[in-house]
C-alpha cells in the first residue's frame, strides 16, 4: 500500500475536471452515521495521536451528525481529533468517502490557527455527503476569500496512534506530520518524495501547507479506553 502522501502528491490536477460535472444524485455516497463512534473510543483514539504530556491537557473534539464539537477543553495549546477521510485534500477521490480512513492527530498551536479550520470545514461538508468536486470548490473559494490562511511559520501534528488505518482499513505508521510554508520546497529541508523515512509533499492551489512526513516506526501508541 502506497504512503498516502505520496497518492496525494502523484494525482494529477488535470483529472479533477470531470468530477465538476458530478452531482450529489449520481454518487452513492456513504450516510455520516457510518463515520460516528462511540464518543469514549473517539476521545481515546484522539489522545493516542500525541504522547501523554500533550494530549491528557489537549482540546478534545469529536466527529457529531453535522460536524466536528469540542467535548473537552483543554488547557495547553493542542487540540486533538479523528480526522476522517474528508479531512483530506479532495483530489484523493478514491479515499474521500472511505469510513476505514481513520487518522488520529494532535495539532500545535499553529497548525490549529491554519490547519484544522480547512479538516473541519470539509468535515462538515462531508456529513452533508456532498460531492468531492463540491468540497474542492468550497475550499479553494475559501482560501480566495481569507476564509482559510496559508502557514507562514513551521507547525506540525502529532499521528502516533497505533488505532490509525488508511484507504481501505490498513494500519498507517505512526508519524509526525511537519507543515511549511510555501516557500520551502524539497531541496530547502533536504527531502525527497519516496524516502521511506522522509517524505515532503509540495502544497497544492488549494493547501496551505507542504506536509513532511517523519516516520516512527517503533512508536505508535495504544489507544486507552477507560
Amino acid at each position: 500500500m502506497p504512503n498516502l502522501s505520496v497518492v496525494l502528491a502523484s494525482i494529477t490536477p488535470l483529472l479533477l475536471a470531470p468530477l465538476f460535472a458530478v452531482h450529489a444524485a449520481d454518487l452513492d455516497l456513504p450516510d455520516v452515521s457510518g463515520f460516528l463512534m462511540d464518543q469514549d473510543r473517539e476521545i481515546a483514539l484522539a489522545r493516542s495521536a500525541a504522547p501523554d504530556r500533550v494530549s491528557k491537557d489537549a482540546t478534545i473534539m469529536v466527529l457529531a451528525e453535522n460536524g466536528y464539537e469540542t467535548v473537552i477543553e483543554g488547557t495547553n495549546s493542542f487540540v486533538c481529533i479523528v480526522m476522517r477521510s474528508w479531512g483530506n485534500p479532495t483530489h484523493d477521490h478514491a479515499y474521500l468517502y472511505d469510513p476505514n480512513l481513520i487518522v488520529p492527530e494532535c495539532l500545535d498551536e499553529n497548525a490549529v490557527k491554519t490547519i484544522l479550520p480547512m479538516q473541519l470545514f470539509r468535515a462538515e461538508l462531508g456529513t452533508k455527503k456532498t460531492p468531492p468536486a463540491e468540497i474542492e470548490a468550497a475550499v479553494t473559494e475559501g482560501f480566495r476569500t481569507g476564509r482559510f490562511q496559508r502557514t507562514e511559520s513551521v507547525s506540525f501534528s502529532y499521528m502516533l496512534s497505533a488505532g490509525m488505518t488508511f484507504g481501505g482499513g490498513q494500519q498507517g505508521p505512526p508519524h509526525i506530520m511537519v507543515y511549511l510554508p510555501d516557500n520551502y520546497k524539497n531541496g530547502t529541508v533536504g527531502g525527497f518524495p519516496y524516502s521511506e523515512r522522509f517524505i515532503i509533499v509540495e502544497g497544492d492551489p488549494d493547501q496551505p501547507f507542504i506536509a513532511a512526513n517523519i516516520y516512527l516506526l517503533d512508536k505508535a501508541i495504544e489507544p486507552v479506553i477507560d
